[in-house]
């Protein structure tokens, strides 16, 4: 989920919040924003043109989550409201963002925290 389509809901919420009863609702990409670690990697790898060794562990984890979209049929229809942007743009709008902040990043990551 973009945080410019998160910030679109926040504001639709806003300005219904006497209506809402301070409902918890999920809010996520939904199944047409879903990407698997294989197809993230993938865009990933388009975009930086780095291809770091990636390991792997035939082993489950308890910790591994298989398969997780998020259900955003409850949020959509109280809001009239979907998620916008794709995977493409959410990437590509990381990538730049990493690529325009790489110089106060780079001691952080380089350090090990």
């Amino acid at each position: 989920l973009h945080v410019d389509d998160f910030c679109q809901l926040i504001k639709k919420q806003l300005a219904a919040l006497e209506s809402t009863s301070y409902t918890i609702y999920n809010a996520g990409g939904g199944p047409t924003i879903s990407v698997s670690l294989a197809e993230l990697t993938s865009h990933c790898h388009r975009l930086s043109a780095e291809h770091p060794k990636i390991g792997s562990d035939p082993e489950t984890s308890d910790a591994d989550v298989p398969y997780y979209v998020t259900d955003n049929s409850t949020v959509s229809k109280s809001f009239d409201w979907v998620p916008e942007r794709g995977v493409d743009f959410i990437l590509e709008d990381i990538f730049r963002w990493l690529t325009n902040h790489r110089q106060v990043l780079e001691p952080i990551f380089h350090n090990g925290i």
